[in-house]
C-alpha cells in the first residue's frame, strides 16, 4: 500500500490489540479473520449473521474487531461504501479505503472494488502469493474480478491496484477472461456462504453454482495457495441479540437511524442497508 494512504489508516490497525474477532456470513471475512489470526493471533469470537449476533464464549469479556463488517462504532476492517456524502458520517475506526479517501455515495462508481481481505493484505505488506491460483484466489473474494468487465471502468480498478501496489494482478486480469474468473471462483465454490445453525454451529452453505462434481470448497487448498491456515471456528455459539436489516434510499438516513445503527453500508448507488438493534446486544 502506497505510504501516503496507509498513513491514512486507523493507527490501532498497525499495533496488536487485546481483542477478539467478529466474523460475518461470507469468506472474504473468513479468510480475512484467518490472516488477521496468523498476523496477530486474533480469535474468532462472535458471529454476526445481520440478523443475530452470536458468541462463541461468553466468558471473554474483550471488545472485538470487526472482519469485513461495516460497523458504525468501534474497531473493524471494511471494504464498503459508507459515507453518504464526501463531509458525511464515517467511523473513524474503520480500516476502510473508501472512508481514507473521503469516497461516498456521490462518487459511487469510483468506490473501492476489491475485497477486506485484500486491504488488509496491501496493508500489512505481505507479498503477493507465489502460486497464480493464489492470486486468482483474492481476485475472486467478493468477486472483485468483476471491476475489470467493463473496459470503460477498469481504469478505476487499475488506480486501486496502483494504490494498493498489487499492479501484478493486472496480468491475471488481462490474461484471463470473465468467464475464466467466474469458473475459477464456482469451481472453488469461493462464493460459499456462511450460516449460523440451530445447534449453534456455524456452517458453509454454498451458492449450489458449482458445475464441477469433482471440485468444491477446500480450506486447505486455499490455505496452500494463499499462505496461511484457514479454518471455520467449531464449538456452540449462542444467540445474544437480534437486529432489523432494512433497505432505505440515501436521503431518509437520519441521525436517529444512525444512533441506532449497528452496521450500514450502500448495496447500490442511493440504497443503504441498515442494521439496527432489536434488543440489547450484552458485553
Amino acid at each position: 500500500m502506497q505510504k501516503k494512504i496507509k498513513d491514512l489508516m486507523p493507527q490501532w490497525a498497525k499495533i496488536k490489540q487485546n481483542r477478539n474477532l467478529t466474523l460475518t456470513n461470507d469468506m472474504d471475512s473468513l479468510l480475512l479473520a484467518n490472516l488477521l489470526k496468523h498476523l496477530f493471533g486474533y480469535e474468532i469470537n462472535h458471529f454476526y449473521s445481520f440478523n443475530k449476533f452470536a458468541t462463541l464464549d461468553q466468558s471473554d469479556k474483550r471488545l472485538s474487531i470487526g472482519a469485513d463488517l461495516a460497523l458504525n462504532k468501534g474497531y473493524t476492517f471494511c471494504n464498503h461504501l459508507v459515507m453518504p456524502s464526501s463531509n458525511g458520517f464515517k467511523n473513524p475506526d474503520s480500516v476502510n479505503l473508501n472512508n481514507a479517501l473521503n469516497i461516498s455515495n456521490e462518487q459511487y462508481f469510483k468506490k473501492y472494488n476489491l475485497s477486506s481481505l485484500v486491504t488488509a493484505w496491501s496493508l500489512y505488506d505481505i507479498p503477493l502469493p507465489k502460486t497464480e491460483e493464489g492470486m486468482m484466489t483474492l481476485l475472486c473474494i467478493d468477486s472483485a474480478y468483476m471491476g475489470w468487465r467493463n473496459p470503460k471502468y477498469q481504469y478505476i480498478m487499475a488506480e486501486w491496484l496502483e494504490r494498493l501496489e498489487m499492479t501484478e494482478l493486472i496480468d491475471l486480469l488481462t490474461k484471463y477472461s470473465q468467464s475464466d474468473f467466474n469458473d475459477f471462483k464456482f469451481a472453488h465454490e469461493l462464493d460459499t456462504g456462511i450460516v449460523l445453525r440451530n445447534n449453534g454451529q456455524l456452517a458453509f452453505n454454498p451458492t449450489g453454482k458449482n458445475p464441477y462434481a469433482f471440485s468444491g470448497l477446500n480450506l486447505e487448498w486455499i490455505g496452500e495457495h494463499l499462505g496461511f491456515p484457514v479454518e471455520l471456528p467449531e464449538g456452540e455459539f449462542t444467540v445474544i441479540g437480534g437486529f432489523d436489516t432494512q433497505e432505505i434510499e440515501a436521503r431518509q438516513l437520519n441521525k436517529q437511524m444512525l444512533d441506532n445503527t449497528f452496521s450500514m453500508a450502500f448495496t447500490y448507488r442511493n440504497q443503504i442497508s441498515l442494521s439496527t438493534f432489536k434488543e440489547k446486544r450484552g458485553a
